[in-house]
C-alpha cells in the first residue's frame, strides 16, 4: 500500500520511525523531507506554498494518509491535509504516541 505520512515537522523523529516501520511491513511510505520546526529554519512564502502543493500531490498518490500526532497534537497544516484527504476519499489513520494503537478516522 502507498501511504503518505503527515504531521507537524517537530515530530520528525517519530515520522521517520513510522516510515521505517511501515516500509518494513511492505508498504511504500512517502513524506515531506522539510522539517522546518525540528531543524530550526523557516520557509519563505513561496516555499510554504510549494510544500502545501507537494503535500496534496503526495495525498493524491497515496491510498492511505497516516497522521503522526503525539499527544493528539494536530496543527493547522496537518488538519488541512487531513481535510484534503477526506475530500479525496482516502483511508486516514492517526497515531497519537508511544504505547497507543493507530486509530482510523
Amino acid at each position: 500500500m502507498v501511504i503518505a505520512i503527515v504531521g507537524s515537522s517537530k515530530f520528525k523523529p517519530w515520522m521517520l520511525e513510522k516510515a521505517k516501520e511501515l516500509e518494513l511491513e511492505g508498504n511504500v511510505a512517502i513524506l515531506s523531507h522539510l522539517f522546518s520546526h525540528a531543524d530550526g529554519y523557516e520557509l519563505t512564502e513561496d516555499q510554504f506554498k510549494n510544500a502545501v502543493q507537494n503535500g496534496h500531490d503526495r495525498i493524491d498518490m497515496c491510498e492511505m494518509l497516516y497522521v503522526v500526532a503525539p499527544d493528539n497534537y494536530i496543527g493547522e497544516s496537518t488538519q488541512e491535509e487531513i481535510d484534503y484527504a477526506k475530500r479525496k476519499g482516502k483511508i486516514i489513520k492517526v497515531w497519537t504516541g508511544p504505547g497507543f494503537l493507530d486509530k482510523e478516522v
